[in-house]
């Protein structure tokens, strides 16, 4: 799953920092108004969601039922 992730190019940065930087550039935004949207008891969903989860696939490993 972090493989699939991956930002494409990342691997070319020799350097750490530079590395990071670059991670951090391609991320969108986050702001305190942006977690307000999401209800606490939702937040489990969207983080899966995130990850590339759809509502109604299996979960786990093998992503069978």
């Amino acid at each position: 799953m972090l493989v699939r992730n991956r930002i494409p190019g990342i691997e070319k940065i020799e350097d750490e920092e530079d590395r990071f930087r670059f991670d951090v550039s391609c991320r969108p935004e986050a702001s305190p108004e942006g977690y307000d949207r999401v209800p606490v008891a939702e937040y489990g969903v969207a983080l899966l969601r995130g990850m590339g989860w759809a509502p109604g696939d299996p979960i786990g490993l093998t992503n069978k039922w």
